[in-house]
């Protein structure tokens, strides 16, 4: 089955989703209980293969004819990327004995089983890229190594107990829950602009780095039903073809669903408490701040901030959640056994554990009322960057009868409001204002008068010839009287005007007479040319998604993903445990489905795994061939252009002409392709 290459259609972007948050994990367990587990991994360094098999594009030749096609158009380019990691997550659901609960009603102490539900995620991952290109011509030029990469986590361990009497009446239900994620990424251009057949060269040295951490030490919270719920009876009763929804809040309100099958229940408690850790940094560093004029490392820039909290809740509790089973059946396999099951559409974790999570998190991440939230972070960050890159200023002050609010947007562009209050409607008043620069040295000054009424409103516009701090200070004078009556003062961050040097006008000017735009169009034009010749094949024209109903056990016991073609018009599994109604995808996806005890013994291996060399096999990131080719083409480069400084060593001598295919993640590969497309267009267009 032959399509064209530019439809990439759902089942595709269904399956690369799908994969980016694979499941898997949960906790061992005594022989004696019954469990229903399932779950999924997936190895990020398949996901060239598995972009291959789901298209029927070769990546690698694709990178290769991109290489080839900025070649052939005079560019040297080189792209490397190198991604490693796993993401996974299992669900577990047993039976945890009895205990006494005294319902919210004081109808008195009932006896209720403890239905746990246990989550287990764990996903680490980091990846490398490289672009490597080189261009000139007699007007202008670039040689520059652009290279970045990230590494990160995410964990969740939440543990869910719903209480239900043996009628299957729900009283509410407790979660615990800790989480830790922690992420960075960086970004570096190294190398160099020139103009004027390389006799003006701007060196470039640009690194940026960012990092955000967050964790849930420990949260645990509990709800309590105003009645016993009904909704585990209502979901026992629904039959295929039924739908039922389900609604919680704290006032017994609800919302029309068209006739669905609807239970409403009521809250009488939710209380919690929470302790979390939460961490943030920035540094930006080797922007060219002397070729703009500015005195050197003034755009070097870092913040960072970290703060933890811990408090309790006593709030609202609110979710809506929803179910749709299907008709018929299906046997699917789990440790050997069949089990019979219906298809659903529905979240895979209990109603109650859905909302409750999902409440608690809110909670958590909200934090106590004074604490730093990760979001104050990054404002407050993003200002103190702002202030020491020269950004707007503004600041404001008042006294007793007056006040002043300063606004610097530039050297010549100050605007300042004056207000005062409370004047004698019969004198004559004036307002004098003077603004002097950190030397105390008076840069502009001005006088307002005023008189007919006891309130004052004046705006005046004022100009420095310097930059940096400057302070505005206000007097209040009661001409009629000869007396100050008043003064207040304000300083502001006046930024420097950038005047780029004639470094930076050459190259400018080098750019704008040179031949890149043709280089550019015709680098496009080749693209164009080489990709037409590929064509997706694409095995799947249908696919949904469906979690498992166990009818007799009344749970989700699993989940699958299935595919069909117009070839064949027949549905397979794609994802999903072995099934008597679907047969084996004929073009499988690298994503493992675990069920029973597989996905216990997965739960067990990974459960301690909480750091990236923990949950990643760092041996088998393979970024030395990135490394050798970011070291061999800085290796002639001064250091103010990245390369290497006196005494640091010999550069490597590797080859890297050889095996320069990595994985190519399809992201990137489709963004070289739009980009080629951007310029042929523009080629269509200008014709």
């Amino acid at each position: 089955m032959r399509k064209s290459f530019s439809r990439i259609n759902a089942v595709l972007l269904a399956v690369l989703l799908c994969a980016s948050v694979l499941p898997q994990g949960v906790a061992a367990q005594d022989d004696t209980t019954e469990h229903f587990a399932f779950g999924m991994e997936y190895d990020w360094s398949n996901m060239n293969t598995d972009f291959e098999s789901m298209t029927g594009l070769p990546l690698d030749d694709i990178l290769a004819d991109i290489m080839q096609s900025a070649d052939d158009a005079g560019m040297e380019m080189l792209i490397l990327e190198e991604i490693t990691g796993t993401s996974s997550m299992i669900v577990d659901q047993y039976e945890d004995g009895t205990m006494m609960f005294n319902p919210a009603d004081g109808s008195g102490s009932v006896e209720v089983t403890k239905h746990v539900t246990e989550m287990t995620i764990r996903h680490g991952a980091l990846s490398d890229i490289a672009l490597i290109t080189e261009w000139s011509d007699a007007r202008a030029g670039w040689d520059l190594t652009i290279s970045g990469g990230s590494e990160g986590i995410f964990n969740v361990d939440a543990y869910y107990v719903e209480y239900r009497d043996s009628a299957g009446l729900i009283y509410g239900h407790d979660v615990e829950m800790s989480m830790d994620s922690d992420t960075t990424v960086f970004f570096d251009i190294q190398g160099h602009l020139e103009a004027e057949d390389g006799d003006k060269v701007m060196p470039l040295n640009i690194h940026m780095e960012m990092g955000v951490a967050y964790g849930v030490t420990n949260a645990e919270s509990s709800v309590v039903y105003s009645q016993a719920s009904v909704l585990h009876q209502e979901l026992s009763d629904l039959e295929g073809g039924e739908e039922l929804y389900w609604e919680i809040n704290d006032y017994s309100e609800h919302h029309d669903h068209d006739g669905e099958i609807e239970i409403v229940d009521e809250v009488e408690s939710h209380t919690g408490t929470f302790s979390t850790s939460t961490g943030f940094n920035f540094e930006l560093t080797g922007l060219p701040a002397e070729e703009m004029g500015m005195p050197e490392g003034k755009w070097d820039v870092s913040a960072s901030d970290n703060t933890t909290d811990d408090g309790g809740f006593d709030e609202d509790f609110e979710c809506e959640m929803g179910m749709k089973l299907f008709e018929g059946t299906q046997m699917v396999t789990t440790d050997g056994e069949q089990i019979e099951v219906m298809q659903a559409h529905t979240t895979p974790l209990p109603f109650g554990m859905t909302c409750h999570v999902a409440n608690l998190f809110v909670h958590t991440f909200m934090g106590s009322e004074d604490a730093a939230t990760l979001e104050d972070m990054i404002m407050d960050s993003t200002e103190e960057i702002a202030e020491s890159m020269g950004g707007e200023g503004d600041a404001y002050a008042s006294s007793d009868m007056l006040s002043l609010d300063v606004n610097a947007y530039g050297q010549d562009e100050i605007d300042v409001y004056v207000e005062a209050w409370d004047l004698d409607y019969n004198n004559n008043y004036e307002v004098i204002l003077v603004m002097e620069d950190a030397d105390l040295i008076t840069q502009d000054a001005e006088s307002l008068t005023h008189s007919g009424s006891s309130y004052l409103w004046e705006y005046s516009s004022m100009s420095t010839s310097k930059w940096g701090e400057h302070c505005v200070n206000a007097q209040l004078k009661d001409v009629t009287n000869n007396v100050i009556v008043d003064s207040v003062t304000t300083c502001v961050e006046v930024s420097q005007e950038p005047e780029p040097s004639d470094l930076v006008m050459d190259i400018v000017d080098g750019f704008s007479e040179s031949t890149i735009e043709n280089v550019m169009e015709n680098f496009g034009s080749n693209l164009e040319y080489r990709l037409e010749g590929y064509e997706a094949d694409i095995p799947y024209d249908e696919a949904d998604m469906f979690v498992l109903w166990d009818g007799t056990n009344n749970m989700v016991v699993g989940f699958q993903m299935v595919v069909s073609s117009e070839d064949s018009n027949m549905w397979y599994t794609l994802v999903g445990p072995e099934s008597d109604s679907y047969g084996t995808a004929t073009s499988p996806v690298s994503i493992t489905y675990f069920s029973g005890q597989q996905a216990i013994a997965q739960e067990a291996e990974i459960e301690d795994d909480s750091t990236l060399s923990d949950l990643v096999d760092l041996s088998s990131h393979n970024d030395d061939l990135i490394d050798d080719a970011v070291e061999e083409s800085l290796e002639d480069n001064s250091p103010e252009a990245g390369g290497p400084t006196e005494g640091s060593g010999d550069a490597t001598e590797e080859d890297t002409d050889s095996g320069l295919l990595p994985f190519m993640s399809p992201v990137l590969t489709i963004s070289m392709i739009a980009v080629a497309g951007i310029f042929a267009s523009r080629r269509n267009r200008d014709e």
